[in-house]
């Protein structure tokens, strides 16, 4: 009887133990989940206080800024110092009477320098050539002087030149090709925007490097946009049939030039003709080739 006793004992101090373990257990989920809860809770507010310090250093950097707008606006081309010529665009924030601003351009390698004053309305204008030989970029900063204080402020830079030239590439469309009876065989949009006028387009066709054929262009039948104007190959259905064989690479270029007689040659669209006879699309070549007048 003592033995049943004991036993009945031991089961029921596990069964307390037991539920005890269950409760000690239910806290401690409940204590994991509050925990969780305020990190995440935590973590949000750090993020929130995060992106309002960003916000506030941003307002600080704008409120210290001088220069309210600025802008570098092409004007034509010296073909014969091959430079893109500009008009830099500066209004101020805050002037007065005496207030000059000097205008540093570094452009293809060399540095200039020019001072001008500022008008009743805060603003300045002055006249820019950037050669555009391959490679060039275009860095500008300003000093603004008021009441013999100087201050200076970068304006921005420019690794791609060919966005401010008069003619630009804005988009292209290309379907198929086919390869089939010894050439291959699709259709090549492009659409050229700008300030200035394209004449002579023709498409150049390159296979295996070599050009092999020019197409002139007409405007596109399939493609439009309202940034410029689109262009085609002038054939039938205004489609590519371009000769060439297994192995060979095809590239195709739009050419034209615009009122200042500056020739441009754009990467329009290039394939492989696999041995199998199948065609794999390549990424052009995606500088752009101006050609001078003379």
């Amino acid at each position: 009887m003592k033995r049943n006793w004991l036993q009945i004992a031991s089961l029921a101090l596990n069964v307390v133990l037991l539920l005890l373990l269950w409760g000690q257990g239910r806290r401690l989920d409940a204590v994991e989940t509050a925990v969780s809860s305020n990190t995440k809770a935590f973590r949000d507010s750090l993020r929130r206080i995060e992106d309002q310090v960003g916000n506030l250093d941003g307002a600080l950097q704008e409120s210290e800024r001088l220069v309210a707008d600025f802008a570098l606006e092409p004007s034509g081309l010296d073909t014969a110092n091959r430079a893109l010529l500009a008009d830099v665009a500066l209004q101020l924030k805050e002037w007065g009477a005496d207030s000059t601003v000097t205008l540093t351009a570094t452009a293809g390698g060399s540095v200039t320098e020019q001072t001008v004053a500022v008008d009743e309305t805060g603003a300045c204008r002055w006249p820019l050539a950037i050669p555009l030989e391959e490679g060039a970029e275009v860095s500008l900063s300003a000093r603004i002087t008021t009441g013999g204080v100087t201050a200076r402020e970068d304006l921005g830079s420019w690794g791609d030149l060919s966005l401010l030239l008069p003619l630009r590439q804005s988009g292209t469309s290309v379907s198929g090709p086919t390869y089939r009876e010894g050439a291959l065989r699709g259709q090549v949009d492009i659409c050229i925007e700008g300030e200035g006028q394209v004449l002579e387009p023709v498409f150049r066709i390159y296979v295996s490097g070599e050009e092999a054929e020019e197409i002139p262009g007409e405007i596109s039948q399939g493609m439009a946009s309202s940034a410029g104007t689109c262009y085609a190959p002038a054939t039938q259905d205004q489609r590519l049939e371009i000769p060439c064989t297994p192995g060979d690479t095809v590239a195709v270029t739009f050419f034209c030039r615009d009122s200042y007689g500056l020739g441009y040659e754009f990467p329009a669209a290039a394939w492989t003709v696999e041995t199998d006879a199948s065609v794999e699309r390549t990424e052009p070549d995606r500088s752009l080739v101006l050609t001078w007048p003379d």
